[in-house]
């Protein structure tokens, strides 16, 4: 049961054979949830009720939050300012901040979200940063054209980030627009504002 639910809230086919050993990595991951197996049914029940809710014809960014950690606890190390070792990132630059960024799912691009890591010029994957410690501001536009903060970087196709930052005693912003479908897309860097 505890499966089904999760692969209903992460849109994983029924019919998509996956190996057990990463099903068993999930189940125990959300099962490390609090509340322990009762909470994590509970959980997973909210965010199906969310994702499949009429009245929510589509999901902006603020109730993304949800769907979010459930991806990053479940998917994703626990360190989720830098990618996973291995992963092919693309990077775009702007004075004092490198943005490194990849599909959620690697393997599997026909979903199409976007994973973004903070980290300064000359960094590699592995020397991100804690961006909300040193002061950078990032919000990203809902569909409904609100603005909205994020605590964690992983995005849907298409969405429009906005990073700000100080650079030589002055506050600039950059947005950027993610790809909307090919995972090979270069992201689109617009002029600061």
């Amino acid at each position: 049961m505890l499966w089904n639910l999760y692969a209903d809230a992460m849109f994983i086919p029924p019919d998509r054979i996956m190996p057990e050993v990463e099903k068993q990595m999930c189940l125990q991951m959300i099962l490390s949830m609090p509340g322990g197996r009762a909470g994590a049914i509970e959980y997973l029940e909210y965010v199906i009720r969310t994702l499949h809710n009429p009245d929510i014809p589509q999901i902006g960014v603020r109730c993304l939050s949800t769907i979010l950690h459930l991806i990053l606890t479940t998917i994703w190390s626990s360190q989720f300012q830098c990618p996973k070792e291995g992963i092919l990132c693309k990077t775009v630059e702007f004075d004092n901040i490198k943005v490194f960024y990849h599909p959620t799912y690697p393997s599997r691009p026909m979903r199409h979200s976007w994973n973004l890591y903070i980290a300064r010029p000359g960094a590699s994957t592995s020397e991100c940063i804690n961006w909300a410690a040193e002061g950078i501001d990032i919000v990203a536009c809902g569909p409904d054209g609100k603005w909205g903060e994020c605590g964690m970087l992983l995005f849907p196709s298409g969405t429009r980030v906005r990073i700000s930052y100080a650079f030589q005693h002055e506050r600039r912003t950059q947005e950027i627009v993610l790809p909307e479908t090919d995972p090979s897309t270069s992201i689109i860097h617009l002029e600061g504002m």
